[in-house]
C-alpha cells in the first residue's frame, strides 16, 4: 500500500493569510484621500488597447461626471501563491483539492473584507467591486487544465492536473468521454459543496456580511457585480450536468452588499423591449439592474457585463450622497430605489438608467 506524505492545510492557510496581508498593505493607502469612491478591481492585466478591467470600470464613473482624483483605484487580490501551491504539494490528492477550493474562497472573502475595512478608515464612502467569485470559476479553471488535445483537436489525453483530479475524485485516470463527464460533474459537486457548506467558508461569508452591515451604519456602501455566468449555468445544464443555480452566485453577493445585475436595452431608446441580459446572474440578493450591453467607453470601445452596470448604480448613489450628505446609506438606497423605473422583462428589481 502506498503511504501518502502528510498534508497540512493549516500551514498553507497561515502562509496564504500572511501573503494576503502583505499584498493588501501594499495596495490600500493608509492616509486619508480626497477620493470618496474606491474601485476594487484588476489594474494589472492590460488588453490589446492597453486598458485594464479596473480602468474601464473607473472610466464609467468618470464619463458619468466624477473626477479621476475622486476615484481611488485598488488592486483586487485573487488566489494567493500559497493557495495555488497546494495543487503541487505533497499529500493526499483529495485533501489537497479540498484545501485549494477552500483556499480560493477564503482568499477572496478575507482579502475583500480587509480592503473594504481599510477603505472605510481613510474616508471612502462608496466602494465599487465589479468582481465576484462563484463556485463555477475554480471548477471551470481546474477542468480546463485537466485535458490536452492533439494537433487535429480530437485526440484527448489527461494532463498532470487531470490525473491529479481523477485521483482526488476517485475516478480512473482516463480521458474517455464518460470519464470526462464524470470528472466535470464531481468537480462541480465538490466545489459547490465547499463554497456553500464548508464551515470556515460559511463563517467567512457571514463575517463579511456582518462587517458590511457595520460599515453601512457608519456611512459606507459596497456595490458588487452580480456576475456574468448565467449562460455558463445554462450551458452546463444543457450538457446534462446537474448543477444548482447557486453554482454561479458570488460569495460577496451578501445581504448587506448592493448587488447589481445588467439589462440589455437592445441598442434602442425604446424601453419597452428592455430585458435582463442573458449573461446576468439572477441571484436572490440582486438589488438593482442597470444597462450592461453596448457600454460606450469612448475611442470606439463598447463593453458588456455586470461589471459595467455596477458603477452606473454606484455613481447614481454617490451623486445622491453628495447632495444629501447627512442621509444614511440605507436612506440613500431607499431613495434611489424609489426613483427607479419599473423592472425590465425577466427581472423583478428596480432599474437604474443613465
Amino acid at each position: 500500500m502506498v503511504v501518502q506524505p502528510s498534508f497540512s492545510a493549516t500551514s498553507f492557510r497561515l502562509k496564504a493569510r500572511k501573503e494576503m496581508a502583505e499584498a493588501v498593505s501594499r495596495n490600500v493607502p493608509t492616509e486619508p484621500s480626497e477620493a470618496t469612491v474606491a474601485v476594487i478591481d484588476n489594474f494589472e492585466m492590460f488588453d490589446q488597447l492597453g486598458m485594464t478591467h479596473g480602468g474601464k470600470v473607473a472610466q464609467v464613473l468618470t464619463r458619468g461626471g466624477l473626477m479621476s482624483s475622486e476615484i481611488l483605484q485598488v488592486q483586487a487580490e485573487s488566489a494567493t501563491q500559497a493557495t495555488l501551491s497546494v495543487l503541487t504539494a505533497e499529500g493526499a490528492p483529495s485533501e489537497r483539492l479540498d484545501a485549494f477550493l477552500k483556499g480560493t474562497a477564503l482568499d477572496f472573502l478575507e482579502s475583500t473584507q480587509v480592503q473594504v475595512e481599510k477603505l472605510a478608515q481613510i474616508g471612502i464612502k462608496t466602494v465599487n467591486h465589479s468582481q465576484s467569485l462563484s463556485a463555477a470559476k475554480p471548477a471551470t479553471f481546474l477542468f480546463n487544465l485537466a485535458l490536452e488535445y492533439g494537433q487535429d483537436g480530437t485526440e484527448r489525453s489527461l494532463t498532470d492536473t487531470g490525473r491529479f483530479l481523477c485521483r482526488a475524485l476517485g475516478l480512473p485516470e482516463s480521458a474517455d468521454w464518460d470519464n470526462e463527464v464524470a470528472l466535470q460533474q464531481l468537480l462541480l459537486d465538490r466545489t459547490q459543496s465547499i463554497y456553500n457548506e464548508d464551515k470556515d467558508v460559511v463563517a467567512a461569508r457571514v463575517g463579511f456580511d456582518s462587517k458590511l452591515s457595520e460599515l453601512k451604519v457608519s456611512g459606507l456602501a459596497y456595490f458588487v457585480a452580480a456576475g456574468n455566468d448565467a449562460k455558463v449555468l445554462k450551458d452546463l445544464q444543457r450538457l446534462g450536468l446537474k448543477v444548482a443555480d447557486s453554482l454561479v452566485h458570488g460569495l460577496n453577493s451578501v445581504p448587506a452588499a448592493v448587488v447589481v445585475g445588467a439589462f440589455d436595452d437592445k441598442g434602442t431608446a425604446d424601453t419597452s423591449d428592455d430585458e435582463l441580459a442573458s449573461f446576468s446572474v439572477q441571484h436572490p440578493e440582486v438589488d438593482f439592474v442597470a444597462p450592461g450591453t453596448g457600454i460606450d467607453l469612448g475611442m470606439g470601445t463598447l463593453e458588456a457585463g455586470t461589471s459595467f452596470a455596477t458603477p452606473m448604480v454606484a455613481l447614481r448613489y454617490e451623486q445622491t450622497r453628495r447632495r444629501e450628505p447627512s442621509k444614511s446609506p440605507e436612506g440613500l438606497l431607499g431613495e434611489l430605489a424609489a426613483g427607479c423605473d419599473w423592472p425590465v422583462q425577466g427581472s423583478l428589481v428596480p432599474v437604474v438608467r443613465p
